[in-house]
């Protein structure tokens, strides 16, 4: 009996958003069980724990993987037959990466950006773009979920405000 795969890709995700990153060597450690096991996708979740040069608070005080450590496990992974593919948050779940300073013109609410503001537009350019550039593959997964109060924060008040909405 052959056993027939009925999927083109099979493979993980590594959270590395939640209370630390793991450190090089054992995202390669992952990699080599991976490879064992015959699967060929690692999503690589970072909501702000990666290096964006145009915002050097994006990630601050949670760990962070400079852009040449992606890298290095990109082709570490590559290597093995493995495709790491990047995947980000881009229009909620942002709470950590909006509480500095830099972020009070483009956010919504704690959590959310703030659509329909330029420099919203900007700093996702350079998060897709910071978050892309260590890989090889040409995908990347651009997570928009949990965005329950989209619109509901300053973008509300900015359209009642300009008579555009009334409540």
């Amino acid at each position: 009996m052959k056993e027939e795969p009925q999927f083109d890709t099979s493979g993980a995700m590594l959270d590395a958003s939640r209370n630390a990153v793991l450190k090089v060597q054992e995202i390669k450690n992952m990699l080599r069980k991976m490879a064992v096991m015959g699967l060929s996708v690692l999503l690589v979740y970072t909501e702000d724990t990666y290096e964006v040069e145009e915002y050097p608070y994006f990630g601050y005080m949670r760990g962070i993987y400079t852009e040449e450590e992606l890298k290095t496990c990109d082709e570490y992974a590559a290597d093995l037959g493995i495709e790491m593919i990047p995947c980000i948050q881009t229009l909620a779940h942002l709470s950590e990466a909006l509480k500095w300073n830099y972020a009070a013109e483009i956010k919504d609410t704690a959590d959310i950006l703030l659509v329909g503001e330029l420099k919203t537009y900007d700093f996702l350019e350079a998060i897709i773009t910071a978050a892309s550039r260590p890989f090889n593959s040409n995908r990347i997964h651009i997570g928009m979920d949990e965005a329950h109060q989209l619109g509901l924060g300053k973008y509300l008040k900015k359209m009642v405000m300009n008579n555009v909405l009334t409540l």
